[in-house]
Formats: structure tokens, sequence, C-alpha cells
């Protein structure tokens, strides 16, 4: 890990720089513990809403013109992403401009400028983003199948942007309010990567001021589902395709058991030869489109496959998808079929991390998800080599009950 300096600054921030010698690049990332499980329950979208104000402008750079002008005349990129536990704010800028993107970041995250006028404005975007995500059920199947499926019992189970109501209710101090409890000095890790100067990093980000940390608003709240309902189909004639979704709810991020859920991952669905393509695209020909992940949160996780077929087909994927699923649960993997998702593991890990962004997200996750250490791609590849089948099918057997296996679909 000697190309990680990874420090806690005077003013309460951690900083995490990642040193890539010969990148002509620079990517600045922000991960801020101010996700959409904090919005209050009577505000849901207050989180997502608060991130689409910060691009408006602030005290270095009041309008967001002058903000995107100084990211944008140098070639630079900014944007932004909300989910459970955090947001992450990024600014991607060419090394001879890296010092100007990230103090615009910074600027913006910690002296935004949020004025009546330009929430007005957003919220029409963020109207236009809700309808955008529902007119698409690849996309509206995370807000109105997945949430309520999984985080059955929370208020996890809404979207995640809120919906049109409850957009309609946020408030200029509903914005300030959120602003000043989350985005805390004390409450952010910040990642560089490239070929960056550490001192003349530390330096600018040491002359932002140190604010206390709002106690009682920062706690991560444990999430705990109650699963009453298996199944969950949302029916609309106006969709052409449907979106199915299959999935186990898992440990949490911290747990050692991760290393295997990557393995079996890869074995239901990661690569063309696995299992469940042969059967949904090799003898079938059901689906074109489909993702495996593990979605990782703060007390927990979800182990998930999802698929977009013609409508007429959604029963059958998802049957299918499901004793996929069940083939996992009953622990007999075989040592070929092991051997290929390692291969697949730690090749795709070494090839998919190639840009700075990619490997700050790498680490990012490690940080937000409260792992004590960073653990580094060589240190993970050794891992995968080193877990045994037998380790992977307790893993299986673990988690992959027929009576754990929750399926939605939306068409």
């Amino acid at each position: 890990m000697d190309n990680i300096i990874s420090k806690k600054l005077s003013n309460g921030l951690k900083l995490v720089i990642i040193k890539l010698p010969g990148s002509q690049a620079v990517t600045s990332t922000a991960y801020i513990r101010a996700g959409y499980r904090f919005d209050p329950l009577v505000r849901p979208g207050l989180s997502h809403f608060s991130e689409h104000m910060i691009f408006h402008g602030s005290e270095k750079y009041p309008s967001k013109d002058a903000l995107a002008k100084v990211i944008h005349q140098n070639g630079g990129s900014h944007y932004a992403f909300t989910w459970i536990d955090f947001q992450k704010h990024t600014v991607r800028m060419p090394l001879a401009n890296y010092i100007q993107g990230l103090d615009a970041l910074l600027n913006t995250l910690f002296k935004p400028i949020i004025r009546q006028e330009d929430l007005d404005s957003e919220r029409g975007v963020i109207l236009e983003e809700i309808k955008n995500n529902r007119s698409d059920p690849t996309k509206a199947l995370w807000d109105y199948v997945s949430n309520p499926l999984f985080f059955q019992g929370t208020k996890l189970s809404r979207p995640y942007s809120g919906v049109e109501k409850d957009v309609e209710k946020i408030t200029l101090s509903n914005i300030r309010r959120f602003i000043e409890s989350y985005f805390k000095l004390a409450n952010t890790t910040l990642f560089i990567a490239g070929n960056v100067d550490a001192n003349k990093i530390e330096k600018l980000v040491n002359s932002y001021n140190s604010i206390e940390i709002d106690k009682k608003t920062d706690k991560h709240r444990i999430i705990k589902p109650i699963f009453r309902k298996k199944n969950l189909y949302i029916k609309d004639p106006n969709y052409y395709q449907s979106t199915v979704i299959v999935g186990v709810p898992v440990g949490k991020y911290t747990s050692k058991d991760r290393y295997a859920l990557d393995i079996l991952r890869n074995i239901l669905g990661n690569y063309y030869g696995s299992p469940i393509l042969r059967q949904l695209q090799g003898k079938k020909g059901l689906v074109y489109s489909w993702q495996t992940f593990i979605d990782y949160y703060r007390g927990g996780g979800n182990f998930l496959f999802s698929a977009s077929c013609a409508k007429e087909n959604s029963s059958l994927v998802k049957e299918i998808i499901k004793n996929e699923f069940k083939k996992l649960g009953e622990g007999s993997i075989s040592k070929d079929e092991i051997d290929i998702a390692k291969g697949y593991a730690i090749g795709s890990l070494q090839a998919g991390l190639e840009s700075g962004y990619d490997i700050i997200e790498w680490y990012g996750l490690q940080e937000i998800e409260g792992t004590d250490t960073f653990t580094t791609i060589d240190e993970t590849n050794n891992i995968y080599k080193k877990i045994s089948p037998g380790e992977i099918n307790k893993v299986a057997l673990k988690f992959f009950k027929s009576e754990s296996i929750l399926a939605g679909h939306i068409g």
C-alpha cells in the first residue's frame, strides 16, 4: 500500500491520496455520509435534492455558470450520485488544472449558496428525473420493486428521490438544515487519485475550516427489513418489456463472507458461460441485458440478479433465475465452476481498475461501509486464490435458502 496516503486532517476531514505515476488526469471524489437513509420520515428525497442544489454555486463560484466554467473550460467534468449511505461528488480534471477543480469541489460542498430561485428551478429538474426513471422498467425496477421488496418495513422501501408529492413539499429551510447537518468536513472522506502533490493538496484542504459535527444527525440508523412479502409485481401496460429481479439478503460488507459472495456472483451470472446465462440466452434466447451484483449498506446487503425480457416471458425468466438461486443453495458447486469464477474475479478486478475513478470506487466502498483498513487489489486477489470450494459452498448454504429468495418484476 505504498502508493496510498491516508490521514485525518486537523479540520476533521479524512484524506486519502492514491498516487498514480504517469497519469495525466486527476480524480477527486468526496464521499459524504449523507445518503437517503438520513432523509426525515416526512421528507423523502431530501438527500437527493440537496445533491442537486450543490451545483448551483458557492462563495467562490457564486452561480451555476461560474462553477461550470472553472471545470469545463479546463476540460474537466463534475458529477454526483446519491445512494443509501452516502453522496458521492466527483471532479475529474487534467493534471495541469487539478487544484482548481479540487478547490471548486470543496467550495461547493462546504461553502454552498442555497437560494430560493435555484430551488424552484431544480425542483422541475428533479420531477423530470423521476418521470424519466419511471418511464423505463429497467430504471423503475429499483424504486418501485427492489426497494419495497428488499427493505420492507423501513423507510428505504421508498424511492430514493421521493415521488412528485414529496419533492413538491421540500423547502429552502429543509435543504439548508440537511446540508448544515451532514455536509461537514468530519463527515467526509476525500479521495484523490493521480500524479499529485500531497503537500499542496493538504494545504488547500486544511484551508477549509472545521465545523463541529451534529452528533444527533450523524448516526447510521440500523436498517432491519421485515420480509413479509416474498414476491412483488407491478403491472403497467405502457411498458413493452418487463424487468425481473431475484435476490437474497446477505451479510455486511465487513463480513469475510463477502469474498465467497463475489465468487458466487460470478458463478451465478457474471460472464457469458455462467449457468444462468446458458439457460436464459444459450438455450432459450429470453434476455438481452442482465446484471448481477451485491448492493451493500451499513448493516447488511442484497445479492441481486436482474434481467429485461419480453413481457410474455417474465414469469418464465423469473422461475429460471429462482431455480439457479436454489441450486446455489444446495451447496454442491463443482470445483471447475469455482475455478472459472475465481479466474474471472481476479482478471476482471485487475482489468477493471484502470482509471482513477474506478480505483476510488474500489477504496471508497471500503471506507463508507466501515472497514478498519483498506484491502488492496493484490490482497483481495490473494484471498480469492486461497478461498476453498468448501468455504464457498458453506456461504452458499448460508444465504441461498429457498425461503430467503425474494422476487419481483415490473412491466
